[in-house]
């Protein structure tokens, strides 16, 4: 039942234009990206890699960054359905016959999950394509591997973060505002749309948003910077926001665990909220 419901979401938002282009947004975002900060970043961290070694940092750290934010553009786009069915007779008709309002939720979210994951992947990958088309270091497999945990618990992070707002916008309206307001929070704390600074770092370091920037930026910016002494490496990783951290030391298991913690408290808690909304 649960695929059936799956299945019939994606079709759903596959075939609403409006969903799909908010969705693959990231792709206009990364082009503004090369053409406006390209240039500053690469001059902020000129003192310590500098060539074509810092246009390679530079163009990881823009694609991770688009990744990120394509995470939470794609998951809100499918639970757009969910408000329009919501308003509509549709959950009237559903949950009149045998299918139960938490079956009805599962699909959203599964849907929203499955979407999320994949534009962030191939926004990666296509990062992964244009270093190989210029020439620039590519990742390993591990380091793949580790960018696909990152986007498996961020996507889940960021659909349990729209099911829980979902629970109080009413209206396309309020989605409208909802998806402006979070999606400049989203970009900020990740260090996204600014570099990091002392003053936003601890409030960000506290949220999820910049555990899941950390886990897909540094392995995608570790084979630049494969070159350079660890000093160097920490300085470039810190200065794009790779391996921002409130503690001594950035450690990616620790990271993996707290956005693990996250991505399941907010899936819950969005979760049972819809559920209860539907109850109403």
């Amino acid at each position: 039942m649960i695929g059936t419901l799956i299945a019939r979401d994606l079709g759903v938002f596959i075939r609403s234009r409006a969903s799909v282009i908010f969705a693959l947004s990231p792709v206009v975002l990364c082009v503004g990206f090369l053409v406006f900060f390209r240039q500053q970043t690469i001059t902020l961290i000129s003192d310590v890699i500098t060539g074509p070694s810092a246009y390679a940092a530079t163009d990881a750290w823009i694609f991770a960054s688009v990744a990120v934010l394509s995470g939470f553009s794609s998951s809100t786009s499918v639970l757009i359905g969910f408000l329009e069915d919501r308003r509509s007779s549709r959950f009237s008709l559903q949950l009149a016959s045998s299918v139960k309002p938490g079956q009805l939720v599962a699909g959203y979210l599964l849907s929203s999950v499955i979407v999320s994951i994949v534009v962030s992947l191939v926004i990666s990958g296509f990062g992964q394509v244009y270093a190989l088309l210029v020439r620039q270091p590519v990742m390993s497999i591990n380091e793949w591997l580790t960018v696909i945990v990152a986007v498996v618990l961020s996507s889940v992070m960021f659909t349990g973060v729209t099911a829980i707002a979902m629970r109080f916008v009413g209206s396309q309206g309020a989605l409208g505002a909802y998806c402006l307001i979070m999606g400049t929070v989203v970009g900020i704390v990740s260090f996204s749309y600014v570099l990091p600074s002392s003053d936003v770092t601890v409030i960000a370091g506290c949220l999820p948003f910049l555990q899941a920037a950390t886990l897909v930026r540094h392995p995608m910016l570790t084979p630049v910077l494969n070159g350079l002494d660890a000093g160097s490496a920490t300085q470039v990783l810190e200065a794009l926001g790779a391996s921002v951290h409130l503690g001594a030391v950035w450690s990616q298991p620790l990271t993996i665990a707290v956005l693990a913690l996250w991505s399941v408290i907010v899936l819950v808690v969005g979760s049972l909220l819809l559920t209860q909304c539907l109850k109403d």
